[in-house]
């Protein structure tokens, strides 16, 4: 794809999310984004992941990096809990946002459940939802079939420490339509409302609501959306993607609040559009959503990374859940907060073919408010036309990648002569930087 199609392309999605967050919460200020006090104290805190993908094939040990994530998301769910200064030190719950079994069979999800029960402990509920992969062996049985394996209801309500977690599963068409799902989810949300208009209500499901996250345009439902629309105190969680988190498009407030959960099996990037949907580094995908609610329902959402063992992006601070109008994620809020990206002053390009022929690009990477998301790349020949442009992915999703770019550009084999090659750098909103420039000479 043409690297102005690209450009163009980014520039009208983000002003879609722009124009919906809008369109529901036409009377939200802007405003700087909010950060918990020193002082703040959780009543309940739970860690929420997704899309773990346990396979049978022909690496059924426990040496599956999957099934090794998923262990170790747990543990460090405890040991975040354990070492917060915050004066609670408990966890109240995993919940897992679907595609737990890759193929959908028993032994898949026997696994993942042996392996949450040998990592789990006295006081913390196993929350699990279906999706679609879940589904892929016997879709009218799998709800029945993962219930027996999973001893729980996949469709739930409960109430810990004053606050109301659902979540939501495919019904057996692989939507939230048939044997009344929708309507049961409406009213779940309704009473657990009506209980208390100011508290937030997490739900859980597999699929992002459409038109909400980083991801739900190519990956979203409709369904579940126009419950969501009607209660400005929903949280949603969902996978499906496996978009990263590092976006800061993987949380979104509009008439509610809906929070993107990665995966920890691979990443997937936009699919048929620019940059690749699996880029370099792909497989180093163990993300995970850790979240603390204090007894007025402030909500905090941090970002963990099993990779480096670190917290990395937003510490995202929820408050006003029933005044939407101060909903400071909106996309549009965050459009306005972010700035064009910039290279440092002298940056420029070092562009060489290496020993597979493919041509190669090193530069300092460009600086974002939140991230840079992608690069836009033109290849012009001794006489000013272009022979190649296209977008690449930043690695931003991987975290403490370095302060410099290698990036490679696919299916492109110049011929012998000189080129001129110009790199712009592009935030998740659209925003692109100055051009850096560099010269490629092929013998």
């Amino acid at each position: 794809m043409p690297a102005a199609l690209g450009i163009f392309l980014t520039k009208v999605l983000a002003a879609l999310m722009a124009f919906i967050s809008v369109a529901v919460n036409p009377f939200a200020a802007s405003r700087q984004l909010p950060a918990a006090p020193d002082d703040f104290k959780p009543v309940l805190r739970f860690a929420v992941a997704s899309d773990v993908h346990i396979q049978v094939d022909d690496q059924t040990d426990d040496s599956q990096p999957e099934r090794i994530r998923l262990a170790q998301f747990i543990n460090k769910a405890y040991e975040l809990a354990e070492s917060s200064n915050t004066g609670y030190n408990k966890l109240d719950a995993i919940c897992f946002a679907g595609d737990m079994a890759n193929q959908g069979l028993d032994e898949e999800a026997e696994i993942y459940i042996n392996i949450c029960k040998a990592n789990l402990r006295p006081g913390t509920q196993l929350l699990n939802v279906l999706g679609n992969h879940d589904q892929f062996k016997g879709a009218d049985t799998a709800l029945t079939r993962f219930e027996k394996i999973f001893d729980a209801p996949l469709n739930y309500n409960v109430v810990i420490n004053g606050f109301h977690l659902i979540g939501v599963s495919y019904s057996t068409q692989k939507d939230y339509k048939a044997d009344g799902v929708k309507t049961w989810l409406d009213t779940q949300i309704k009473e657990a409302v009506a209980e208390d208009k100011t508290k937030p209500v997490f739900v859980f499901q597999h699929p992002h609501p459409f038109a909400t996250v980083y991801g739900s345009v190519n990956w979203g439902d409709f369904t579940t959306a126009t419950v969501y629309n009607k209660y400005s105190q929903v949280v949603v969680f969902s996978g499906h993607s496996h978009y990263p988190m590092n976006d800061p498009r993987s949380l979104w407030q509009g008439s509610y609040t809906s929070i993107g959960t990665a995966s920890l099996s691979y990443f997937e990037m936009e699919k048929d559009m620019f940059a690749g949907q699996f880029p370099d580094g792909y497989e180093q995908a163990a993300q995970f959503r850790l979240v603390e609610v204090d007894a007025q329902g402030n909500t905090r959402v941090r970002s963990f990374d099993l990779i480096t063992d670190s917290f990395f992006g937003l510490d995202y601070y929820l408050t006003d859940f029933n005044k939407k109008s101060k909903f400071a994620y909106t996309s549009r809020n965050m459009m306005k907060l972010d700035k064009n990206p910039a290279f440092a002053a002298g940056a420029a390009v070092d562009a060489s073919v290496n020993d597979e022929g493919k041509v190669c690009l090193d530069f300092p990477a460009a600086q974002d408010n939140f991230i840079v998301h992608d690069y836009k790349v033109t290849v012009t020949n001794r006489f000013g036309l272009p022979v190649w442009s296209g977008s690449v992915m930043s690695h931003y999703y991987l975290i403490n990648y370095g302060d410099a770019e290698h990036l490679c550009l696919d299916e492109f084999t110049p011929k012998a002569g000189s080129y001129k090659v110009t790199v712009r750098a592009q935030n998740a909103y659209g925003g692109v930087s100055r051009a850096i420039t560099g010269e490629l000479t092929v013998g």
